[in-house]
């Protein structure tokens, strides 16, 4: 089983969940048959994408421990691996569901509010680099260090802007632009 699973070329979620169930079908252990059988799939499954070392298929299907249990059942009356795998395909793209659906939650939750001055920074600041002086006349307000500390700094902090000499923040010759995330969210 070890050696077809190292020869074949099949897809590695496809050949982890049948690992996993043949590993259940066979029974070699008396005992922790299912766990060496999530053991093996997760190991698989990590060495192809690496995000399955914080997904593991311990987790995946501890989640879904009915339906688990029930693909095993009915794969081993029709003698057929493809009800396990059918099973295994929809809880990993559920679990990856959830973690997208996470993340962009987890990234939306963060996203700095800016104030109308510093939409204003970012909008000129669009497609232009400007010194420090040329940013506050474009807004219209005095560039004091006060109002840098209230108004660029975060936005630097943010990575939302950027300097062009960054060795050197106090040079005369600096200037500021835009980011890559600051572009987004101009486009916003």
């Amino acid at each position: 089983m070890f050696g077809w699973a190292k020869a074949s070329e099949l897809h590695p979620v496809l050949k982890s969940a049948i690992l996993h169930y043949e590993i259940e079908t066979i029974h070699p252990f008396s005992d922790g048959n299912g766990r060496m059988g999530r053991l093996w799939q997760t190991l698989l499954l990590a060495k192809w994408n690496a995000i399955f070392a914080w997904i593991p298929m311990e987790s995946v299907l501890y989640q879904n421990r009915p339906q688990y249990y029930q693909a095993i059942e009915n794969a081993s009356k029709a003698n057929d691996s493809g009800v396990f795998i059918e099973f295994t395909l929809s809880a990993i793209y559920e679990i990856i569901a959830e973690q997208a659906k996470h993340q962009v939650k987890h990234e939306d939750k963060h996203q700095v509010e800016l104030s109308d001055t510093q939409l204003a920074v970012l909008n000129a600041l669009k497609n232009k680099t400007l010194s420090r002086k040329d940013i506050f006349a474009a807004i219209g307000m005095n560039g004091d260090s006060r109002s840098f500390k209230r108004h660029i700094e975060p936005l630097l902090d943010e990575g939302l802007i950027e300097m062009t000499v960054p060795d050197k923040p106090n040079s005369r010759m600096q200037k500021y632009r835009l980011a890559e995330a600051g572009k987004e969210r101009v486009k916003e």
